[in-house]
Parts: C-alpha cells; structure tokens; sequence
C-alpha cells in the first residue's frame, strides 16, 4: 500500500512540474538557459531539451559537476545574469555528485535536483532568497546544505531525503 501511495505522489507532482518547465532559449557551455527577464537580461539554467514536455530530454546525461557560471552568452550576444535554476533542471540526472552556484543565483525552483540520487552538494550563495517545494526529493546522498538565514525554504523541499524530517536552517 505505502508504493502505491508513494506512485501517486510522484505522479501528482511530476505531471504539475511538466506544465510549469520554461523552455529552453539558448545553449552555453553545455547547459541550457531560459530567458526570465528580458529587460534585466536574466536567465534560469532550465531542463535540456528542445521543448516544455519531458520528451526527448536527455537531463545532462554524465555530468558529475557542474560549475555554473554567473554571466553567459546568449544567442543575441547579449549578457545574461544566471539569477536560478529551473523547474526539472537536472532531474533524475543521476550522475551528478556535485553543484556550484554562482553568487548572482537568488533561487531553485521545484524538482530541480529530484531523483538525484548521487547528488552530494549543492553550494549555496550568501544573498540566496528562495527554495521551492520538491527540490531535493529523493536525493539520498545530498550533504546538509547551508543557507543564509534569510533565504525562503519551502516545508517539502527535502522530500524522501536524509533531510525530510529536519528543519533548516
């Protein structure tokens, strides 16, 4: 009865997560970008893959780190600030140990990491403002994060964890 249970969750929160991806606007040095803010020239790093479905994602097959970048090159040769990091960025990306967000990151939306389950750490920026919900679900290796005291951190953030039971900060 608890798988069931458990199946229907995750199905719950995966189909609403499929209706909220941004799709992708361009490529730099192998991740994708989202525009956010074309006025402020803002970008989200967001799911890779050629639309807003999960089909044909392909989710950073064997990335073991990532070093994000705080400014990047758009199509347009325009620069963009990397201001988050998207709904399903790196979902089920099980090869990914390890995440380091540049300073001018200010949120993770949800399921970003979900289903990451060799997912160790995640640097986390001082003038961080927000984590939604389902973040880290199921991300069994993850290492207590440590965020500013001022950042926003939603209840189900650490779901199916080793930090589902724990407050934070």
């Amino acid at each position: 009865m608890l798988i069931l249970e458990c199946l229907l969750v995750y199905t719950i929160i995966f189909s609403f997560a499929q209706e909220t991806i941004r799709e992708m606007d361009f490529q730099y040095q192998g991740l994708c970008y989202a525009i956010t803010d074309y006025d402020r020239y803002e970008v989200e790093v967001t799911i890779q893959n050629d639309s807003s479905s999960m089909e044909n994602q392909t989710n950073y097959i064997g990335l073991d780190s990532v070093h994000i970048p705080a400014i990047v090159l758009g199509t347009d040769d325009h620069s963009y600030t990397v201001v988050g990091i998207g709904r399903c960025a790196f979902m089920d990306c099980y090869s990914l140990r390890k995440v380091y967000l540049p300073e001018t990151a200010k949120y993770i939306l949800g399921w970003a990491f979900m289903g990451c389950q060799n997912l160790e750490y995640v640097s986390i920026p001082d003038h961080f403002e927000k984590i939604e919900a389902y973040v880290f679900i199921d991300c069994v290796s993850l290492q207590k994060p440590i965020f500013p005291s001022t950042t926003l951190i939603d209840t189900h953030t650490f779901m199916w964890s080793p930090y589902e039971h724990t407050i934070i900060p």
